[in-house]
């Protein structure tokens, strides 16, 4: 056999070989069966839309250190620097927790178990028939949803009789006063593509009686009652945050500052008659989102979880109270945090 036919037989053999290749592969094409992927569930909520679920946590006396060793760890970095550097003047703070629960926040958050030298003749009878409930820290719990630039308001005090406030910006301080006050945050959501969201959070102070007003309602005019609203326009501030995440808004502790307004707990303070707040309602027993706002509220995991139980090595001991008495309200901070988002549907 010579070298031409060699390379002859050669030629034959490739041709034949990717001849094989190409039917075995077209027929394992048509007699392949589809594979059947994993259908996951699809969203109940209306495209380009933000579920989220909001608490105000109330703290006692007792809880001040654990609060601020907690707060000194959250990232504050989300808000940029001369928005902080403002809202730090006037008394208020904000931080964003990630979506790994922190057995602080765990610790805080758990409802305060009475002592029987707090209880009243009444309380010690409730407490002896097993119908005591324990202190919830959590009031106000709510699940919303708001389509792009739709906004919802929180309230974050009572109805006080009179209030005055002054506001820093810069060098300029601003004062004004007003009467029936209740503070309050609106916060508006701005889904983004990449599945996080932008949340705009407008500090507002509702005074006065509810009167007949024209206002918009979904983008017409129409009449509500409401009562007069201040806007606190200088201290709005935008955090973009991940389903998961959570903002936290809290007063920093400065005296006679905005942030002490709207959310330092004062006890001589009474809630006008006419103008209930939603702070005063007692919490749901069967409130859905009450153990879902952070699963750290689940009563089985709080008592089986080491991790809710051990402290974190920056968190002090919560001091017990020696005299015989309940711990009296300390302050409250606002919770946020993102469920869901849904970002538009394409054209």
């Amino acid at each position: 056999m010579n070298l031409r036919e060699l390379k002859r037989i050669t030629t034959l053999c490739l041709v034949l070989t990717a001849a094989l290749i190409a039917v075995g592969c077209r027929n394992l094409k048509v007699n392949e069966k589809p594979t059947v992927g994993i259908a996951l569930p699809k969203s109940q909520m209306e495209s380009d839309s933000v579920a989220v679920r909001v608490a105000i946590a109330e703290l006692d006396e007792l809880q001040e250190s654990s609060f601020r060793s907690f707060i000194e760890k959250t990232d504050s970095q989300k808000i940029s620097l001369p928005m902080r550097q403002r809202l730090d003047e006037n008394g208020i703070r904000v931080s964003v927790v990630s979506s790994i629960n922190s057995a602080q926040l765990q610790r805080l958050l758990a409802p305060m178990e009475l002592k029987h030298e707090w209880l009243s003749e009444q309380e010690i009878e409730l407490s002896e028939a097993g119908k005591l409930e324990p202190v919830h820290r959590l009031t106000g719990l709510r699940h919303v949803e708001k389509k792009r630039g739709e906004s919802f308001c929180v309230e974050v005090s009572p109805v006080q009789p009179s209030a005055t406030w002054q506001v820093h910006v810069g060098e300029r301080t601003f004062g004004d006063r007003a009467t029936l006050a209740q503070c309050q945050i609106r916060v508006t959501s701005w889904p983004k593509p990449d599945g996080s969201v932008n949340l705009e959070f407008m500090p507002e102070i509702h005074h006065g009686r509810k009167l007949s007003r024209i206002g918009v309602n979904d983008q017409n005019l129409a009449v509500e009652e409401r009562r007069d609203i201040k806007e606190f326009r200088s201290l709005a501030f935008n955090v973009s945050i991940q389903p998961g995440e959570t903002v936290i808004v809290a007063p920093t502790g400065k005296l006679e500052r905005l942030g002490k307004l709207f959310f330092g707990a004062d006890p001589s303070i009474d809630v006008d008659a006419d103008e209930p707040s939603q702070l005063t309602a007692s919490l749901p027993e069967e409130d859905p989102f009450v153990e879902e706002f952070f699963p750290m509220l689940s009563e089985d995991r709080v008592a089986s979880d080491p991790a809710v139980l051990v402290q974190d090595d920056g968190l002090e001991d919560i001091e017990l109270s020696t005299k015989n008495e309940r711990p009296k309200p300390w302050q409250r901070f606002l919770l946020v945090r993102v469920v869901e988002v849904t970002t538009p549907t394409t054209p």
